[in-house]
């Protein structure tokens, strides 16, 4: 388990902009992936289902975030923190899962 931690005196704005580049950043890496890292290596070999999983993921963690942004005041700061923190653990496992998958997947 992760067991992600988020400093709770980072703006949600900040966590926004945070999240939007980590995630930019991974749908790069993903699309260089799919279409021409492995193509040139092996035809056959593709993570594409596992890269939709991620992005899922990421985009649940984009909707909590904008969620987080309309309620405002009215989510309470112990709620709002589990959540994020819950899905930032399943993103990380879903990243690390796919690492190992592919790692396999490569050297075989």
């Amino acid at each position: 388990m992760h067991s992600f931690h988020l400093n709770k005196n980072v703006p949600v704005v900040k966590l926004n902009l945070i999240f939007n580049l980590t995630s930019i950043h991974f749908l790069i890496c993903s699309i260089a992936e799919d279409q021409v890292i492995f193509p040139a290596v092996d035809s056959e070999l593709s993570f594409v289902q596992e890269h939709a999983e991620e992005e899922r993921r990421f985009n649940n963690f984009r909707c909590l975030i904008q969620q987080i942004q309309i309620a405002g005041a009215k989510s309470t700061a112990v709620d709002f923190y589990s959540k994020l923190c819950s899905h930032a653990d399943k993103i990380l496992e879903t990243i690390e899962t796919h690492f190992c998958n592919e790692e396999t997947k490569v050297s075989t």
